[in-house]
């Protein structure tokens, strides 16, 4: 993890939107270094952050979109309210977790979603091509 600046994973209409990712919430920096040793080890290329980190990148973020992003932002508001949760949840403290898959299959999601819960995980958020599903943290639900 790199303490400059660097753009998010994806975007679309100046808010992050990470193409076939899951972002997710965990409690602290601990827990989602855990969650990524795990989901390494099964194949699925992931990302953590600690919130000071998330809430300094996105200052650093805003700042650099243009006047289209800006005006892009307003309109795209689902995935607005999305990244401002992440970033409010990183204020409080909390670590984020970026996990690539492959084609957000529902065997995928169910076992990222599985090992995210282990940890603590909330917020947890696919990004498919034209949508965002959120996946639940009760332990017994599936997706």
């Amino acid at each position: 993890m790199s303490h400059e600046y660097s753009p998010p994973p994806g975007s679309t209409f100046g808010v992050v939107y990470p193409t076939q990712h899951v972002l997710a919430v965990l409690p602290d920096l601990e827990r989602a270094e855990a969650v990524r040793q795990v989901l390494l080890a099964a194949g699925y290329p992931t990302e953590v952050y600690a919130g000071d980190w998330v809430v300094a990148n996105h200052a650093e973020f805003l700042k650099r979109r243009s006047v289209g992003q800006r005006l892009g932002g307003m309109v795209a508001q689902d995935e607005t309210e999305a990244m401002n949760s992440y970033v409010e949840a990183a204020r409080n403290g909390e670590a984020i977790a970026v996990i690539q898959t492959q084609a957000g299959r529902e065997a995928e999601l169910d076992e990222v979603r599985g090992s995210l819960v282990k940890q603590g995980g909330h917020l947890m958020r696919y990004y498919g091509k034209d949508y965002i599903r959120d996946l639940p943290s009760d332990a017994s639900a599936t997706t």
